[in-house]
């Protein structure tokens, strides 16, 4: 497993016995009606469930309160995360009898809460609060049990709390979960940072304070007048810590915490990679509140080592284990590849400060839709090829045109090159297989199924482009190219080499090279290779590029039939005459479409990664439309965990049945 692997095992084993010896026992007296004095434990032999040959285990909560509902969704744990048991705890949270019984939150969610209060009474060797981790995979529930964490501390004293996550969409979920959890108006409790200016004080006396990753590395610095002059103001993170007090003890919520994966510097492929605002910033907030009650969440906390450098509260290392620090602990762990990290995974659990339960796919079912390009479209993909082939033969001749060679002018030419190449060869093959799939959605409505389409980007930025292009024209709207070739004009504008280099003896007598300008200090551009620049513009614009799949889905079926979940702000769309019209789309549009598809108003949604977060789209049993869900993959994107937690958007809880995934994709080899 690596250097320094087994020690860190033998260690874990001996922290646990030695802090659940000595954890306290919470002292706050409570409401009458949370007078839980026990806890319901599951019996040894059914705690996870049977162990079988199976990847994954059916799991029941190990620990709850009495008369807690079960969890409305069949739940499952890795099997190897099933062949350990967490250890007894004796913490019992301050939750009303009302909230436990009347089921708005579930046994396995409680089993969250419980763990994280027994785990928030233990202290790290430098004597601040340790944390624990809510790994629950998508569609579990983590926002109640964030909110079920936060609301047992509230109700035991602990008046204000912080919950940082991924952006401000999921405010709107973040007031409706907490509503239909605790009874409480939502709106009334948790309260934006952005309400406040930077330098502001924050003006709220008890509640939640609602702060995204971005807003806690911006506005760093503000700068107000006096009449001395320029006086400087507080960074989020003062005005946060300002707002908190310097004995805050209340509940620091990471949501998405995976938003701060790049905590730790790290030598990639490129170089190092530095550790990023994002991480510096949560960290800093770690590290200037040692008392507070830390929760991280995200489903993709152990998918790999570097999801755990910034969770300074777990005691993974330093005084006490076999790690220094954390880039020690994410390098050795990391050199021990899957099965280390498994291992951590495992004590960590162990030592109850892990939970990662997801939903069972048992009853999910899938499929494939394959495209067979039609003889027009390869030729189409043909010319387009020969495009960028003759597009990349044109870089080397430049390269010599204009004495370039030597130079990193070639290097980030290429690089820009195959970005571009990567993006745009992404949408056209998305736009391709798009005959197929509109006419398979037709036959999924006519059978009385909803449709949901996942995709990972709008093309958004280049319609912005073209429209600013158009109206720098003064071109009729009628004309604008909303298609993926905007992406290889943009590189050819911008990235094509066409600067004249010039050699020049340095300092030292050696010869190099630097871009050549003119008097008033611009770069001088080579005649000849601007001209073979605008020679590959002019063809390209007579090539044939479909338009973007999401355009295609909405002037196929109309936006009156389709939901469309993205973050675009706006879009054109043909009338029934062929005519482009303008559409501005903003939050509440958005909202407004969601809500037409979970009430059965619009049988077709689509979503992107920017749109999608947080949101719910699955066969809601409290919702109108519960028709099952058949679910297109039509676009993937990069990452797997990205496409996996798109799957979580119609497979979630409360559901009345699984949804259908279909991946779609071409025969093109």
């Amino acid at each position: 497993f690596g250097a320094g692997i087994k020690p860190y095992a033998v260690f874990f084993v001996q922290e646990k016995q030695a802090e659940l010896a000595n954890a306290d026992t919470p002292s706050t007296p409570r409401e009458q009606d949370a007078q839980y004095e026990a806890l319901e434990k599951a019996k040894p032999e059914t705690a996870n469930g049977e162990l079988t040959d199976s990847v994954f285990e059916s799991y029941t909560p190990a620990v709850s309160l009495p008369n807690a509902k079960p969890h409305p969704g069949r739940l499952v744990e890795s099997a190897a995360m099933a062949a350990v048991r967490a250890p007894d705890v004796s913490y019992v949270p301050s939750l009303p009898r009302s909230l436990i019984e009347g089921g708005q939150i579930s046994d396995a969610q409680i089993e969250q809460i419980i763990m994280a209060g027994a785990a928030h009474q233990q202290k790290l060797p430098d004597g601040k609060r340790r944390g624990y981790f809510v790994g629950d995979g998508t569609g579990v529930g983590k926002a109640r049990e964030i909110v079920g964490i936060m609301y047992d501390n509230m109700r035991q004293g602990r008046k204000r709390h912080i919950w940082v996550t991924k952006n401000d969409k999921l405010l709107k979920q973040a007031i409706k979960d907490w509503t239909r959890v605790t009874g409480q108006d939502g709106q009334a409790v948790i309260k934006s940072l952005k309400n406040w200016k930077p330098g502001d004080k924050i003006a709220l006396d008890e509640g939640v304070l609602f702060v995204t990753y971005g807003t806690l590395i911006g506005g760093q610095r503000v700068t107000k007048k006096s009449g001395d002059g320029a006086k400087e103001g507080k960074s989020r993170l003062e005005q946060i810590l300002e707002w908190a007090g310097e004995d805050f003890d209340g509940v620091v919520a990471f949501d998405e915490a995976h938003a701060m994966k790049q905590s730790v510097e790290v030598k990639g492929a490129r170089g190092k990679m530095k550790q990023s605002h994002t991480a510096a910033s949560g960290i800093e907030l770690q590290d200037k509140m040692p008392d507070a009650r830390l929760v991280y969440v995200s489903a993709t906390g152990a998918t790999e080592v570097y999801n755990l450098g910034y969770a300074t509260r777990l005691g993974l290392w330093g005084e006490g284990t076999a790690f220094a620090n954390a880039p020690d602990f994410v390098s050795k762990v990391d050199a021990g590849g899957v099965a280390a990290m498994e291992l951590v995974a495992q004590n960590l659990k162990s030592m109850g400060l892990y939970g990662a339960r997801s939903l069972s796919y048992d009853d999910v079912t899938y499929g494939q839709m394959k495209h067979d390009l039609s003889q027009d479209q390869l030729r189409d993909y043909d010319t387009i090829a020969r495009s960028w082939q003759i597009i990349l033969q044109n870089i080397d001749a430049t390269i010599e045109i204009t004495g370039a060679e030597d130079t990193r002018a070639k290097m980030n030419a290429m690089s820009a090159f195959w970005g571009s190449h990567q993006r745009f060869f992404n949408q056209i093959l998305t736009s391709m297989q798009m005959p197929s799939l509109l006419n398979d959605i037709e036959r999924q409505i006519d059978e009385g199924n909803a449709v949901v389409l996942q995709l990972v980007n709008t093309n958004a930025a280049q319609t912005e482009r073209a429209v600013a292009q158009q109206a720098a024209k003064g071109a009729d709207i009628d004309e604008l190219d909303i298609t993926p070739r905007q992406i290889v004009m943009q590189y050819l504008e911008n990235s094509f080499p066409t600067t004249q280099y010039e050699e020049y003896t340095d300092e030292e007598g050696n010869t190099k090279k630097r871009p050549a300008v003119d008097s008033n200090g611009n770069p001088i551009q080579n005649a000849e290779a601007v001209a073979m620049r605008d020679k590959l513009l002019d063809e390209l614009a007579l090539i044939s590029i479909p338009e973007g799949a999401l355009d295609q889905i909405i002037n196929h079926f109309g936006p009156n039939k389709v939901a469309e979940i993205t973050g675009r702000s706006r879009r054109f769309v043909r009338d029934k005459s062929g005519k482009l019209k303008e559409e501005r789309r903003n939050k509440s549009s958005i909202d407004a479409d969601a809500s037409a598809f979970m009430d059965d108003r619009k049988q077709i949604l689509v979503f992107s990664d920017a749109g999608g977060t947080g949101q719910d789209f699955h066969a809601d049993l409290d919702r109108k439309n519960q028709r099952k869900r058949i679910h297109y993959l039509v676009q993937p994107g990069w990452r797997a965990d990205a496409a996996v937690q798109g799957f979580g958007r119609t497979h979630r809880s409360n559901q009345k049945q699984a949804p259908h995934y279909v991946l779609v994709t071409t025969n093109l080899k």
